[in-house]
């Protein structure tokens, strides 16, 4: 009958939303998924570009510092060199002053002892000895 055919339409009908029904909830889900998946992707995307950034900073300020640790290093071995000949030409002074002798003290004490009394003389022939560097031979 008409009504039993009806009835079977407006069932299949019926499961037919539900089946339509489901699979579109289904695919609501999965794009829920999706989306919270693209955000966190978005999410680590940021952050990347975020260390990248950070990264090239760092190797940027890291070149800087590497540039000036050069820079001092050629400045420390400048003054390494500066100081070494310092150094040296100090010593070729004291070698060469080794055997000069004051003459204003070696004159000084000659008049003092030619013009001393007798008890001084010998304490000031020990002393221009010692500044003079003569030995007892």
């Amino acid at each position: 009958s008409l009504e039993e055919i009806q009835a079977e339409r407006d069932a299949e009908i019926e499961r037919t939303k539900e089946s339509v029904t489901d699979r579109m909830q289904a695919t609501f889900e999965e794009m829920e998924k999706i989306k919270e998946q693209l955000l966190v992707s978005q999410r680590e995307l940021a952050e990347a570009n975020s260390a990248a950034e950070l990264s090239a900073s760092l190797r940027a300020e890291i070149n800087v510092y590497r540039a000036s640790e050069e820079k001092h290093k050629a400045e420390v071995l400048k003054l390494e060199t500066s100081l070494r000949l310092a150094v040296k030409h100090i010593e070729e002074i004291k070698r060469a002053n080794v055997d000069k002798v004051d003459k204003a003290l070696v004159k000084n004490m000659l008049i003092g002892y030619l013009t001393g009394p007798q008890s001084s003389k010998d304490q000031i022939l020990r002393l221009l000895s010692t500044v003079l560097n003569f030995s007892e031979e």
